[in-house]
């Protein structure tokens, strides 16, 4: 049977121990075991002269141990029927491990024995430095990464996020074997680890089992340069980069977004499911169910704790740019907010200037409608009351704020309002279109 107990008594649970937070949920309908490292830093942390070296250290870290040599290391993993790797993200370093559940303690092993025993071997090095500069210029003449590239400099500018992880040839090939050991020793730290597991495994066994690792890592004094994270555009722009005789478009759209710390990135992530997060949301069923203009089209939010982007990707017949881009637009603006349950919203509006001021106190009862219904403002409050040229006030201000909703700026539709209760101040409450509940 499927159980979420013993990581946690609800879905994840955090243990805390010298700085590091273990993230866990138990699993237990078969016996396996997944778990991550992740470390943050990445190509963040990397010289602005010599982009790749964060790469570059996942890179060689999987080639092998000080005791074990590239082979011998994939030899021990294959035995295990684990499987261990490492990648170098934008904000963040990564280990991904995948285990038989009676294997996890050995595999936990190889993990610390990677992480805290590098071979730095100098012929490795060069081989895999000469495979990055490789991949960079066999990328450089692809479409969609060309299209990233420019996307991601016209966003961020000279910050250090506008480039790719793999860095360029010229920065890769400065980079020197004692690069990846100084960037190991400086940015490695146990305090920008976060541990993330799931399986058959209980809390005390998880807690258990990483207390080696994490007392054999040693907390640092890092430094994170601090770069300015320009502000989106203020209006729309369109840039063309031409590719003579190709035969796809490849279309990004977007702008510098919210970071994932802001309170915000998890609604519109939920909000984005439906636009596009998966192949049945709305950019692929139109783009390539309806219209055949593309294989796939997907939106994302990027941010972490520094701001991303949140931005529309897809690669379209060329002769179908112009409509594409269209159809993109007309989604994002025709996007609706709506209301999924009642609730009842007592709002203060309060305004003093000089000696006069404002003051008045609304109730509205608030309830999701059916497809179609659109808004519906109703008055419940009888008789003498309040003067009748306070209630447009109220309902003025619902009307602005359902134009731009509450969670990601669409407007909000299907949803009635009815205005249950209004109490002011006398001669000090004005007809106003603030009071703004919606």
């Amino acid at each position: 049977p499927r159980s979420t107990q013993g990581v946690s008594s609800a879905a994840s649970d955090v243990y805390k121990r010298q700085g590091i937070s273990i993230y866990g949920a138990k699993h237990d309908e078969l016996p396996l075991v997944s778990f991550g490292i992740s470390i943050e830093g990445g190509m963040l942390l990397d010289d602005p002269n010599k982009v790749g070296v964060a790469n570059l250290v996942t890179d060689i870290m999987m080639q092998g141990t000080a005791n074990k040599t590239p082979v011998e290391l994939e030899e021990a993993i294959d035995a295990l029927g684990s499987s261990i790797s490492m990648s170098t993200g934008k904000q963040s370093i990564n280990i991904n491990v995948n285990t038989l559940k009676r294997n996890f303690i050995p595999t936990l092993e190889l993990v610390e024995e990677i992480l805290f025993e590098p071979r730095w071997d100098s012929k490795e090095f060069e081989r895999v430095k000469r495979e990055t500069v490789e991949s960079i210029k066999r990328r450089s003449a692809v479409p969609s990464t060309i299209a990233s590239k420019v996307f991601n400099k016209l966003n961020y500018g000279k910050h250090i996020l506008s480039n790719s992880t793999l860095g360029t040839v010229e920065s890769v090939q400065s980079i020197q074997l004692n690069d990846l050991k100084s960037f190991v020793n400086a940015n490695l730290s146990v305090d920008l680890a976060t541990i993330s597991i799931v399986g058959d495994i209980s809390r005390s066994e998880a807690v258990n089992a990483f207390k080696e690792l994490v007392e054999r890592w040693d907390a640092k004094e890092v430094t994170f340069r601090n770069y300015e994270v320009p502000a989106p555009n203020k209006k729309g722009k369109i840039y063309f980069v031409d590719e003579p005789n190709a035969k796809q478009s490849e279309i990004r759209v977007g702008y510098t977004s919210i970071p994932r710390t802001n309170s915000d990135f998890f609604p519109l992530t939920i909000i984005n499911m439906n636009l596009g997060a998966h192949p049945g949301s709305l950019f692929e069923t139109i783009l390539r169910g309806e219209k055949g203009f593309t294989y796939a089209a997907r939106s994302y939010f990027t941010g972490c704790k520094i701001s991303g982007m949140y931005y529309v990707s897809s690669g379209v017949r060329s002769n179908s740019t112009e409509e594409s881009l269209l159809t993109i637009k007309n989604i994002l603006s025709n996007y609706r907010e709506t209301i999924s349950k009642i609730s009842d919203v007592d709002y203060i509006h309060k305004k003093q200037s000089g000696g006069s001021g404002q003051f008045a106190r609304v109730k509205i009862k608030f309830e999701p409608g059916n497809p179609g219904s659109g808004y519906e403002f109703i008055n419940q409050i009888k008789g003498g009351n309040i003067p009748t040229e306070f209630v447009p006030g109220d309902k003025k201000g619902l009307i602005a704020q359902q134009q731009t909703g509450v969670m990601a700026g669409f407007p909000c539709i299907d949803f009635k309002a009815t205005l249950t209760a209004v109490s002011y101040t006398h001669l000090r409450a004005h007809e106003t279109p603030e009071h703004r509940v919606c």
